[in-house]
């Protein structure tokens, strides 16, 4: 009898063994897959890479310059094609002075709305933007060496997406600086070729 019943308490002793070593293991895989989780959670909330930023940003302003070129020679073009097309059907595209100032709103309203409006409505990674990736948002606190706005004369060493304002006002100033030139150009066409050097030639 008491050696069955030594066998007894060692078969309990040794389930409580089995069942505390269990528990153990069960503790330490739960904590292992809790850091393997935080890990993969702070990976994935990483912010973007200095180089990231940067390559990012001067695909931008890239975009940026070339909108300004857009917003120059835009006014331009409109003022040349449209008037001739459509001129019989709006009047004020009769009107030198009015059509100019039609010409550069309209320029500035679907440059702004394509270039500053689509990358916070849309996103960046697509359209015009594949070339910028919607991580480009987290850029705007990081300090990467940003070129700046006109090559470097307005906003240094900060991101352009973070110069929204200033993007905007320099686009709309670009197609109001187109619609001037429109309006040389116009000035000196009609004087040259118009019905002021027809009534010279006559007199």
């Amino acid at each position: 009898m008491f050696v069955e019943a030594k066998d007894g308490s060692d078969g309990v002793s040794s389930m409580k063994k089995i069942g505390k070593t269990f528990h153990i293991a069960a503790f330490g895989y739960l904590f292992v897959f809790c850091c393997v989780c935080l890990t993969a959670y702070a990976q994935s909330n990483d912010g973007p890479s200095r180089t990231q930023c940067r390559q990012w940003d001067d695909s931008y302003l890239f975009l940026f310059n070339f909108f300004l070129a857009l917003g120059l020679l835009l006014p331009l073009a409109l003022n040349t094609l449209l008037p001739p097309v459509l001129g019989r059907r709006f009047w004020p595209l009769t009107s030198p002075r009015l059509r100019l100032v039609y010409m550069s709103l309209f320029a500035a309203v679907i440059l702004s709305t394509l270039f500053v409006a689509i990358p916070f409505i849309m996103g960046f990674g697509t359209f015009i933007f594949a070339g910028v990736d919607q991580g480009y948002f987290g850029c705007e606190t990081t300090k990467f060496g940003a070129t700046g706005l006109l090559f470097g004369l307005v906003g240094s060493g900060i991101a352009a997406i973070a110069q929204w304002p200033a993007v905007l006002a320099l686009l709309v100033g670009a197609c109001a600086v187109g619609g001037l030139l429109a309006f040389v150009v116009s000035a000196i066409l009609v004087n040259r070729v118009g019905l002021p050097s027809r009534v010279r030639g006559i007199t």
